[in-house]
């Protein structure tokens, strides 16, 4: 029982409320030396018991993270199979497929510029909610580029590894130390959660293996943030270089014993199982009580990782697969038949063989020669051939070319998407090239896609994060706006980053990966802009744009005032033109309809109304031109009051 349980009276022992008890353990850093050490030993078993089970769980996705890892950093090992020595060539497939999707979706998922963006939802005639959501995309996108700066190296990491293991997490924060969030990959392996679990959400508990170095403990005791129980964790003083294994244990426990366990953070020593700390893992805001405030109905966790998956698990589970699982089985045919190629063409360049020594009366064992070197022994020359017999060892099989070459093209299939070269590019239209592409990148797009989602809830949680922790004063600062008075504007972060009526979203545009892509797309552009259904100009923009030309405004032609003049005299001429036929269209009608009174039979007649009706059909498309060439109406400037 902790202190907050129960309160002393002259009378006799009252309950303290829920509110209380909420009050009490949300507004400490630790709490742990408050509460009653059988019950922490109770929360320590708890979080190992939960600890072992969900790490079991997790058996067999870390088998094939360890061996797609292994495939990956293309590990050798001695091999003395089939006879010592033999060849052992590793096939870069798993890690050529890596490399492959980094390539493609590193520079699509992180933007040259700013990596987030704010849409603002409702009506906003006077553009306060555009400004508020620029301002808070350019200042997240600043921390993420400068207060983080191993944000976009942890996404190249991650976009590499992830893609072998299946699944990584990040780890997203407020460090007050620091005064700023902090946005961290995890390690493989360090994040352990049942694969029984369909979410992260979803999950009864998180626990993140930490490896603190001796001087990382003291620092975290002398400040208060841990109990000062150094001599229980039986450090050795003589090595101070080596991680010591902790356990983060996100968990419910019923510590207010009222039947609804709450969310704490538990930290504890993996040998020991000694707690150091205790946090409540949830605010004021997540807690929902009874109309009397007498029962907690629900209470919601504060979420720390966002989990970013390159696929799901074949049988439905939390951890992901990826090249790891897919490639593994053909990277390890792919070595094996390489092998035996290298292996049979070692023993064909070496011819090996039986000497009978006695007939010869040679030494036995092995005669080395060297180039140009002749050897006498005590024997005829046809002695010596009679005495050899050599090994008959068969070629390298041509079999085992074509499966090697059927098995690399297997894996390239699944690995890496189809490429084509410029000049086969060069010789295609542009929707051609648009949807060979497309059909090769279709292994991969849906990834893109769960990145984009996992990227859209990082953002989210920096964004709750800057609402939360950010003072005014160094977002404002930031700006450096100046109102009429010429004194600063001060801008509020609680009301700046609100997701009430806003969208975070990343820049990153999931469907568009390659820069061959954005060409082919802007090729297109250009094809319809010289049909005329689109604006030529703005097409050949966005080409100079997918090519990341430099100063594109410089390069786009500007129209001049003999240009402006120019075409107004063309416009003049169509119009003209137009009222020309329209007149020439009149006085046929009038004929029309003279001859029409005039005919003498009735087939006569009916002829001329069907060539009077062609006629009206005629000016009635005139008209429209007419109409659409018609400059549109100037809006009429409101008077100022």
């Amino acid at each position: 029982m902790t202190e907050y349980e129960q309160q002393e009276t002259p009378e006799a022992e009252t309950q303290a409320s829920p509110m209380d008890f909420i009050l009490a353990v949300t507004q400490s850093d630790n709490i742990s030396d408050q509460i009653d050490e059988l019950v922490l030993k109770d929360m320590a078993r708890q979080a190992r018991d939960d600890y072992n089970t969900d790490k079991d769980s997790m058996s067999d996705w870390f088998t094939k993270a360890e061996q797609g890892i292994e495939f990956a950093q293309l590990t050798k090992g001695d091999k003395n199979y089939p006879f010592e020595g033999a060849s052992n060539i590793k096939y870069p497939l798993i890690t050529t497929a890596a490399l492959h999707y980094n390539a493609k979706a590193y520079p699509a998922i992180v933007p040259s510029g700013n990596p987030v963006a704010a849409k603002v939802n409702g009506s906003d005639p006077s553009g306060q909610k555009a400004a508020r959501g620029e301002r808070t995309s350019n200042y997240t996108s600043h921390q993420l580029r400068k207060e983080i700066p191993n944000w976009e190296r942890d996404m190249d990491r991650l976009l590499f590894i992830g893609p072998i293991v299946g699944t990584m997490h990040k780890k997203i924060w407020f460090d007050p130390a620091k005064d700023a969030n902090v946005s961290q990959l995890c390690d493989v392996g360090s994040i352990i959660i049942n694969h029984g679990s369909k979410t992260i959400e979803q999950a009864p508990c998180i626990t993140e293996e930490l490896g603190l170095y001796q001087h990382e403990i003291s620092t975290r005791i002398r400040s208060g943030t841990w109990q000062d129980v150094e001599d229980d964790l039986a450090l050795d003083p003589d090595d101070k270089t080596k991680p010591v294994e902790f356990l983060e244990h996100h968990m419910r426990f019923d510590l207010d014993e009222d039947g609804y366990a709450e969310p704490y953070i538990v930290t504890m020593h993996k040998d020991s199982s000694t707690i150091v700390r205790v946090v409540a893992n949830f605010t004021m805001d997540t807690v929902m009580l009874s109309e009397n405030g007498d029962t907690v109905l629900s209470i919601d966790p504060t979420s720390y990782f966002v989990d970013y998956h390159f696929m799901p698990a074949f049988d439905g589970g939390y951890w992901g697969d990826g090249f790891g699982v897919l490639l593994s089985d053909n990277s390890e045919a792919i070595n094996s038949t390489l092998n035996m190629i290298m292996d049979a063409g070692h023993f064909q360049a070496m011819p090996s063989g039986f000497i009978a020594g006695k007939d010869m009366r040679i030494k036995p064992g092995v005669s080395r020669f060297s180039p140009g070197e002749w050897k006498t022994i005590n024997a005829h020359g046809n002695d010596v051939r009679a005495g050899m017999v050599e090994l008959s060892m068969p070629e390298p099989s041509p079999v085992l070319f074509q499966m090697l070459g059927l098995l690399i093209d297997m894996g390239r299939d699944v690995g890496s998407a189809k490429d084509i070269a410029p000049e086969q590019a060069a010789q295609m239209t542009a929707t051609t090239t648009m949807a060979i592409i497309d059909q090769g990148l279709q292994v991969f797009n849906a990834s893109y896609k769960r990145v984009y989602l996992a990227q859209t809830r990082e953002f989210e949680m920096l964004y709750t994060l800057n609402e939360k922790y950010l003072s005014p004063e160094k977002y404002s600062a930031f700006f450096d706006d100046v109102g009429e008075d010429g004194q600063p504007i001060m801008f509020d972060p609680q009301k700046e980053f609100s997701s009430a009526d806003m969208d975070i979203t990343p820049v990153a545009d999931p469907k568009s990966v390659t820069d061959m892509q954005k060409l082919s797309r802007a090729q297109f552009l250009l094809e319809l802009a010289n049909t005329g259904m689109v604006d030529t100009q703005e097409a050949g923009r966005r080409i100079l744009e997918a090519g990341h030309f430099e100063g594109i405004d410089k390069l786009i032609p500007q129209a001049t005032q003999q240009d402006q003049m120019l075409l107004e005299m063309q416009t003049l001429d169509a119009q003209l033109s137009l009222k020309l036929k329209a007149a020439e269209i009149d006085v046929k009608l009038a004929k029309a309809r003279k001859d029409t009174a005039d005919a003498e039979s009735v087939e006569d007649a009916a002829y001329m109304n069907e060539y009077i009706n062609a006629l009206n059909a005629t000016k009635s498309e005139i008209e429209i031109h007419q109409q659409k060439m018609q400059p549109a109406p100037m809006k009429e400037v409101p008077k100022l009051q």
